[in-house]
């Protein structure tokens, strides 16, 4: 029988973040390779940093959210992204993406409108101290 371990993704210093920050979102429990999973995709950590600046009472469309993928791809402002460019991340984010970030907890989807998820934050936080440490590349 296999077990997994799972990790807080909270701990003194995302706690030290959080109110550096003003964030009051509690952690949320996540199974290391569910985190893993989210952040091994680059739209997805595009998905996980637009929805994590949403306000709690905020909620953007799969369109607005595949728009603002797409300017982010595409090195373009919104306003800019072609048909084609915004139609690729709406598919690719309809059909795999959204799952996993809503199983994941990151986000909840009502319908065509997204909210942010209890994980949002965490994650986000995750990915901002992988980014800003020699793990990040680039």
């Amino acid at each position: 029988m296999s077990s997994v371990r799972t990790t807080t993704v909270a701990g003194s210093l995302l706690d030290q973040l959080h109110s550096l920050l003003g964030v009051t979102s509690k952690s949320v429990d996540l199974p290391k390779d569910v985190v893993f999973e989210v952040l091994a995709n680059e739209r997805r950590r595009r998905a996980v940093t637009h929805v994590a600046a949403l306000d709690d009472d905020e909620t953007i469309t799969k369109g607005d959210l595949a728009e603002q993928i797409a300017a982010d791809e595409n090195g373009k402002r919104v306003d800019e992204v072609t048909t084609t460019e915004r139609k690729a991340a709406y598919v690719a984010l309809y059909q795999h993406h959204l799952d996993i970030l809503e199983t994941a907890e990151v986000l909840d989807i009502d319908r065509d409108e997204i909210s942010r998820g209890p994980a949002a934050r965490d994650v986000a936080t995750v990915l901002y101290q992988v980014e800003g440490s020699d793990l990040g590349g680039e």
